[in-house]
């Protein structure tokens, strides 16, 4: 009798892997249309077209998947179903606000929960399968070709402005940085990574090279932490490794900022004078919006992007953005999401995950794009960092409950006979310690 706990062998034509893959590759597709404008298909209420309907066709199939493992519902994959709450308290509070008309409320659901729904389906597309290379390698193939668009976007824009211009679709391409730190070729990962580098040079934008930058000293001691080597090769190893890109990455800027006449030196001087864009004023305001409002609005706030009809408009902040919308009961779902995502962080780390660096620098865009940004509000970049903590916390939990220690090391695994195979790597201590 076949063991239903056991993991199953790669395939692509379960239904969960095939739906996942066909989610990654129309998204994918909506981020290359989106990298010749700053739009998105599901943007405008009052505009149908064929992608709107596909997100509606996500979210129904997720539902549908959520129900089905609604039996299943444990520690480790609460981060799912706080996320699930946050969108129906989200939801509750705009058609409460009186915001919209009632004919525009399956699109705004689709607008604040879509990378809810595409990070369940991506969760459940890999626990207890082994798919995980296949989504990689579509991330891959859409990292090239979103560097093409984009670099034609640049000479086009600037071309008609004449001047630096900050361009935001670069945030399509930064985002992919945890997905590309999966890649088991040192080849392929490090081109990745380079791409992604120079496109944040051509694009001007601070975030994202604030992003990158601090997600190098994170991603470095995070690999030592993962590391199996002796102490001190660990530390030459490690040590090598940094300095070394460190170096490549400061060729890369001096190269590009001499050919294109980039003045990065001046852009990140007007951090200081601008208040970054006018962003601490705009805090400021909100903080006098929220303390005037009453009891009721604090608890359930004004509805989805209540926010841009104020007088600062978006705060540029999720956690003010999400109170002032949703309230202190949305914001607090959305802060049991976070908890939750830490909580994994700090799990990683003690089974030394192998990935755990890939995810660690996934916390580090995250944190600076929810707090420079609208991360979650609008259902732009923050569905590069869905699938991929679908992708890989389920993988991680696929580890523990098998209690196999190649794959910790390994979630890219190649499949391995789970019988034959687990007395070879087995390690007792470990498997108590981590089998759930």
């Amino acid at each position: 009798m076949e063991d239903i706990n056991k993991p199953r062998a790669a395939s692509l034509f379960s239904f969960e892997a095939l739906l996942s893959l066909i989610v990654l590759f129309v998204t994918m597709m909506a981020f290359k249309d989106s990298t010749t404008s700053e739009s998105f298909s599901g943007e405008a209420e009052q505009r149908l077209s064929p992608y709107k309907f596909f997100m509606l066709f996500v979210v129904f199939v997720s539902f549908l998947i959520l129900l089905v493992h609604v039996a299943g519902i444990s520690k480790s994959n609460l981060f799912l179903w706080y996320a699930v709450f946050y969108a129906v308290v989200a939801m509750i509070s705009t058609m409460i606000s009186g915001l919209y008309p009632m004919i525009e409320w399956p699109f705004k659901f689709i607008r604040l929960s879509y990378w809810v729904w595409v990070m369940i389906i991506s969760y459940y597309s890999v626990l207890q399968l082994n798919t995980l290379k296949y989504h990689v390698a579509i991330v891959y193939i859409f990292l090239l070709i979103l560097f093409f668009l984009f670099f034609i976007l640049m000479e086009t824009q600037r071309g008609v402005f004449r001047s630096m211009l900050a361009l935001n679709p670069v945030f399509y391409i930064s985002f992919l940085m945890p997905a590309i730190l999966l890649i088991r070729s040192k080849i392929f990962k490090i081109s990745g990574l380079l791409l992604i580098f120079i496109a944040i040079l051509l694009s001007y934008k601070r975030s994202a090279i604030l992003a990158f930058v601090t997600s190098i000293p994170v991603y470095l001691y995070a690999r030592n932490i993962i590391s199996t080597s002796a102490r001190l090769k660990k530390l030459m190893l490690i040590t090598f490794g940094g300095v070394f890109l460190l170096v490549l990455l400061g060729f890369t800027f001096e190269y590009i900022s001499s050919a294109i006449g980039l003045d990065w030196g001046t852009r990140l001087e007007d951090v200081t004078t601008s208040g970054g864009s006018g962003r601490i004023d705009k805090y400021l305001g909100y903080m006098g919006l929220l303390g005037s409002q009453s009891i009721y609005h604090w608890i359930v706030g004004y509805g989805y992007y209540a926010t841009g009809v104020t007088i600062y408009n978006s705060p540029h902040n999720d956690i003010l953005e999400v109170l002032y919308d949703f309230g202190l009961v949305g914001l607090a779902f959305y802060s049991l999401f976070i908890v939750q995502l830490v909580k994994t962080f700090f799990d990683m780390k003690r089974c030394k995950y192998k990935h755990f660096d890939a995810f660690a620098v996934s916390l580090v865009i995250f944190f600076w794009g929810t707090m420079l940004s609208m991360l979650i509000i609008v259902p732009f970049w923050i569905l590069n960092l869905s699938f991929f903590w679908g992708w890989v916390i389920a993988d991680f939990h696929n580890a523990k409950r098998y209690g196999d220690p190649e794959r910790i090391g390994n979630p890219l695994y190649v499949y391995m006979d789970y019988e034959d195979d687990l007395e070879e790597y087995f390690e007792p201590a470990f498997y108590n310690e981590t089998l759930v």
